[in-house]
């Protein structure tokens, strides 16, 4: 019986955690525009931001939930390393 309860409680803390970084809206950080390809971040799953401050307000956004962002290399797209070379 006690496991029942652990399994539910585990699954809402997950659909929790989901829902707060689905419904996270760079808009709301109040963020000024930058140009987007020589300010990215990028993190280490591949999520690109479009500049620093954008990174660090979704990461402040996350860390209410426990969850923290780890920087890495940008992967280019196909369409944008052609562009590079031209």
């Amino acid at each position: 019986m006690y496991s029942k309860y652990v399994i539910i409680i585990s699954l809402l803390a997950v659909v929790s955690l989901g829902s707060a970084i689905e419904f996270w809206n760079p808009e709301e950080c109040g963020c000024p525009p930058f140009d987007k390809t020589e300010n990215e971040v990028c993190t280490k799953h591949g999520t690109t931001y479009d500049n620093r401050c954008q990174f660090d307000c979704h990461q402040k956004f996350l860390s209410k939930s426990g969850v923290a962002l780890e920087e890495g290399p940008c992967i280019l797209s196909a369409e944008a390393e052609e562009e590079a070379k031209k």
